[in-house]
């Protein structure tokens, strides 16, 4: 397997680089969803295309956006629910899976939710919700939710689902598990020691995925309990006390 990048998703794919020796893992690009550079988005775009020209043998497995791609849209979203990005980096990350189907290569889009994992940019949800709580003021959006996925389960995911899934498509790849994301903070700081005043504001969109078509494919890896989110929060922390870094998420 061929791995394009070298950030927080190609370091840890690569225990995986010596199975699937015809798939390329696309895994370079924008990471911060704030992002509204043009340049930035136009590299990775003019990258894509040459990672597709460059391996017409391969399968290309591109990861795309869960949360940014469907907008505001507030219900359930699966591969089937239509795609109103409202940002630029959302916009960005539908042109990118255009160009990987219109060039007809094989291929896999994995649409992620937050994921979560040691070494992670620190633009990220996680940690950037922990230096707020390290800072002691936390700004919360009321009705914010997010689905978190250890890094660690993706990997468990791909080598499942990228021998089952079809030469051609696009699957969410999700825990299926809306938490609000005043939770997410109350379990940071509950599990760092900390009391930050909170914030709370209106607004913020709520993230829910329905993962039906990844469980089909993939049902080993996708067996999610009710505590799987706060498992893996806490599983961060214990990392970050080792490490003795938030950006050692």
């Amino acid at each position: 397997m061929k791995i394009v990048g070298t950030g927080f998703i190609a370091s840890h794919l690569e225990r995986m680089r010596n199975r699937f020796p015809d798939t390329v893992m696309m895994a370079a690009g924008v990471a911060d969803s704030a992002c509204s550079d043009e340049r930035e988005f136009l590299r990775e775009r003019q990258l894509l295309q040459r990672t597709i020209e460059q391996n017409r043998q391969c399968r290309i497995v591109y990861f795309s956006s869960g949360g940014r791609v469907y907008g505001g849209w507030g219900g359930l979203r699966d591969e089937r629910t239509a795609c109103h990005p409202q940002t630029h980096y959302g916009r960005h990350k539908i042109e990118c899976e255009n160009l990987i189907r219109e060039s007809d290569c094989r291929h896999l889009i994995v649409r992620l939710p937050n994921l979560v994992g040691p070494k992670q940019n620190p633009a990220q949800l996680i940690p950037a919700l922990v230096r707020q709580i390290r800072s002691g003021q936390v700004r919360v959006l009321e009705d914010a939710t997010r689905d978190l996925l250890g890094i660690g389960r993706l990997q468990s995911i791909l080598e499942e689902l990228i021998p089952a899934a079809p030469d051609r498509a696009s699957i969410v790849v999700a825990s299926g598990i809306s938490t609000p994301v005043g939770i997410i903070v109350k379990h940071l700081a509950t599990m760092l020691g900390i009391s930050p005043n909170l914030n709370v504001v209106p607004g913020g969109t709520v993230e829910r995925f329905r993962i039906d078509r990844l469980r089909e494919l993939a049902p080993e890896s996708t067996r999610f309990d009710d505590g799987y989110h706060e498992d893996l929060l806490r599983q961060c922390v214990a990392e970050m006390s080792e490490d003795g870094s938030s950006n050692s998420l």
